[in-house]
């Protein structure tokens, strides 16, 4: 358990860096959601689609966003039933987090993530096969879970600079997205199979 522990730390860490280090490279994008569809102050270089349709009025706005990122959740949740292979399954969710972050935007995407991840620990059965519990996101397959926070948080803060707009630098945000969910994953690995080794960076970050 304590090894499980140090992972998720870890896992929090590099989420942390890498959200820090991937907004520090592209810039601030806080006005990406100011937008009014009367035009006068209409950003649409930097809107996702779900920016576009986004209310005004601060009550409705809300609701909107609550409603976009409870129902995020549920369709990845849904995705991830779409499994083949084991212990660390291919599944839907990959491509459900990608798409989050293309049409949400990165803020509202990581939290979407963020949801799916607390609703399936919290019980309902939506890890891949069927799984749910703290056992699932602490186990092998959990450093793949944290990492979709930090690929929905990429994928979105590309979308808002455009890259969503062209064929190829889509391609490009996805692949993107997936190696820093993959590079999740194989630390959780990593650290998890060498666990002298994980033990010993512990100690040194510690100091």
């Amino acid at each position: 358990m304590n090894l499980n522990w140090d992972l998720t730390q870890i896992n929090i860490h590099i989420i942390i860096v890498t959200i820090n280090i991937i907004s520090l490279f592209f810039g601030s994008t806080e006005n990406s959601d100011k937008i009014t569809l009367d035009g006068n102050r209409m950003l649409a270089n930097q809107a996702t689609v779900a920016s576009l349709f986004r209310p005004c009025e601060k009550k409705k706005t809300l609701i909107y966003d609550l409603s976009l990122i409870v129902g995020g959740s549920l369709f990845i949740g849904v995705c991830t039933q779409i499994a083949i292979g084991w212990p660390v399954p291919f599944t839907g969710q990959t491509f459900a987090v990608l798409m989050a972050g293309f049409l949400l935007g990165r803020r509202r995407a990581s939290l979407c993530v963020i949801a799916y991840l607390i609703e399936a620990s919290a019980g309902m059965p939506f890890f891949a096969h069927g799984k749910s519990g703290l056992v699932t996101l602490l186990g092998p397959t959990g450093g793949y879970l944290f990492g979709f926070i930090a690929a929905a948080y990429v994928t979105g803060l590309l979308a808002e600079r455009q890259w969503d707009k062209r064929f190829w630098s889509a391609v490009a945000a996805m692949i993107l997205g997936n190696l820093v969910m993959y590079g999740f994953g194989m630390a959780e690995l990593f650290c998890r199979y060498r666990p002298s080794t994980c033990s010993r960076s512990l100690s040194l970050h510690r100091r």
